[in-house]
């Protein structure tokens, strides 16, 4: 094929949002003129986050019509194979692909790796990456994107050795007190016994014996698919999988009575998904202050000592001057 594929380097300050979404419009500013009037698709997280809200919210079926599985309880890297699907039942003449490898075990990158190897004799692909090791082994136009200004390499060792800070901000800084802090009396924070997990027949887990004592630390290790999003979800409260199962949440049964926000409270809990789904018009500030409420987002008048520490954090993370911002923005 005669098109030129493209590696993108972004950062924390790169607004690729703006960046693909101008592309997919047909306005190319940004130095890739022969896409115009192209059709094209994106793959990334942000289009599955789509996809699952509209199966969840709306009961719409649509990259998984011809499956009984739901999008939400598939692993990642059977949630990317099947969007991948997808996207070329569209006959795209592009495929933008934003960090296409997150969240997935290293089986699974080098499949999806291969996949896009083939597809890049056929389709122009552009890849937008955070990280360099990421880059296809395929010819390519190579650049970073400053803000949302596509600023060319001259080569793919340019690209290659183009140096990012990964200063610790923390290091010299001291962390804000917490108001409160809460310990848990329990010696035994989580017990599974026997637990076996199905999804439409299908198992997930099998005979589950797991315990977590109080100072422990663990790494739940396990290639996409092997049930690690779901022995998790039964642990946050957030998966009915728990019920009837011999399991027990920091000193209680599931389903002695206890709610989800019992469970919540004694865990600190963060997934791409939690931001990735929150659209409310909540400030910076409020966010972080929202912390002290276990919600996401704040819908009480804080008080003058949350608002203090809030602006330690502000201060430390540099975003004084944008505690008034949106979140979502």
């Amino acid at each position: 094929m005669d098109s030129t594929h493209y590696a993108i380097l972004i950062d924390s300050k790169s607004e690729v949002k703006v960046f693909v979404n101008k592309i997919l419009e047909g306005d190319n500013n940004f130095g890739l003129i022969e896409l115009k009037d192209k059709n094209g698709q994106l793959f990334s997280d942000y289009i599955l986050d789509y996809f699952i809200n509209k199966e969840e919210k709306h009961g719409l079926k649509i990259i998984t019509r011809h499956t009984e599985q739901s999008l939400i309880s598939m692993s990642s890297g059977e949630r990317k194979k099947i969007l991948l699907k997808y996207l070329l039942t569209q006959s795209p003449d592009y495929l933008i692909l934003f960090n296409p490898f997150d969240n997935l075990d290293s089986n699974y990158q080098k499949e999806l790796k291969k996949r896009f190897i083939k597809l890049s004799k056929t389709i122009t692909l552009i890849q937008i990456i955070s990280r360099k090791e990421d880059v296809l082994p395929i010819p390519a136009q190579f650049g970073k994107l400053n803000k949302t200004e596509f600023i060319p390499y001259k080569n793919r060792e340019d690209f290659l050795n183009n140096k990012v800070t990964n200063s610790n901000h923390f290091l010299n800084h001291k962390t804000p007190e917490p108001l409160q802090r809460k310990y848990n009396k329990e010696e035994i924070l989580v017990a599974f016994t026997n637990v076996s997990v199905s999804f439409n027949k299908k198992p997930i887990l099998s005979k589950i014996n797991w315990q977590i004592n109080s100072g422990d630390f663990w790494q739940l290790k396990g290639p996409n698919g092997s049930g690690k999003t779901t022995l998790l979800s039964m642990i946050t409260g957030d998966s009915n999988k728990g019920y009837g199962q011999d399991l027990v949440l920091f000193g209680s049964k599931k389903g002695s009575g206890e709610s989800i926000w019992d469970i919540k409270e004694n865990i600190g809990y963060f997934t791409p998904s939690l931001t990735d789904k929150f659209k409310g018009y909540h400030t910076l500030e409020n966010m972080l202050i929202s912390g002290f409420h276990d919600s996401i987002g704040l819908y009480i008048k804080p008080t003058n000592s949350e608002k203090k520490v809030a602006q330690e954090w502000l201060k430390l993370l540099g975003f004084t001057l944008d505690k008034n911002t949106y979140f979502h923005q």
